[in-house]
């Protein structure tokens, strides 16, 4: 048995990899997907914007 942690890229969430997991766990693996903060049904803990003046061009 395996454990698999499954993390989505930017604008998704772990609700994207249902399908995925369900084949893992049918498998007798185990099969995390969190969503992150900040994107999906967790936006609302997203920080609030930076009011940093520093950009990439600064570096």
């Amino acid at each position: 048995m395996a454990t698999f942690v499954i993390v989505h890229g930017g604008h998704a969430g772990g609700w994207q990899w249902r399908e995925v997991a369900l084949f893992h766990e049918a498998a007798r693996h185990a099969a995390h997907r969190p969503t992150l903060t900040g994107v999906g049904e967790r936006v609302h803990l997203a920080s609030p914007p930076s009011t940093s003046r520093c950009t990439f061009r600064t570096w």
